[in-house]
C-alpha cells in the first residue's frame, strides 16, 4: 500500500496545474454535463496539494454530477481523488473505502 501511495503521489505531482480563477469563470458557465465534470475535477486537481479539503468538496461535486450521467470516466475520476484527497487530510480508514468503491 505505502508503494501504491508513493506512485500515486508521484503522478499527482507531474500533473498539469490549473488557475483555480480561471477555472471557476468556466464553471459559471458550464451546465450539468460532462464538461462541467471535467472542470470540478481540474479544479480538485489544483487544490490536492495545498488544500485537500477543496480537493474533496470539489471531487465530491464531480462525482455526484458523473453519477447523474452515468459519466463512468468521470465517476472514477473523481472516486479516486475523493480517496487520495481524504488520504491527505490523515482519514485513512476513509480513504481506503473510497478507494476500495472506485474498484466496484
Amino acid at each position: 500500500m505505502a508503494i501504491t501511495s508513493l506512485i500515486t503521489t508521484a503522478l499527482c505531482q507531474t500533473q498539469r496545474s490549473y488557475n483555480e480563477d480561471s477555472l471557476k469563470v468556466i464553471l459559471e458557465g458550464t451546465g450539468e454535463d460532462t464538461s462541467r465534470v471535467n472542470t470540478l475535477l481540474k479544479l480538485a486537481q489544483s487544490y490536492f496539494f495545498k488544500q485537500p479539503d477543496s480537493c474533496f468538496l470539489y471531487s465530491r461535486q464531480a462525482n455526484l454530477l458523473a453519477k447523474r450521467l452515468n459519466y463512468l470516466k468521470g465517476v472514477q475520476e473523481s472516486q479516486y481523488r475523493i480517496g487520495e484527497s481524504l488520504r491527505l487530510m490523515g482519514r485513512y480508514t476513509d480513504a481506503l473505502k473510497a478507494e476500495f468503491d472506485e474498484l466496484e
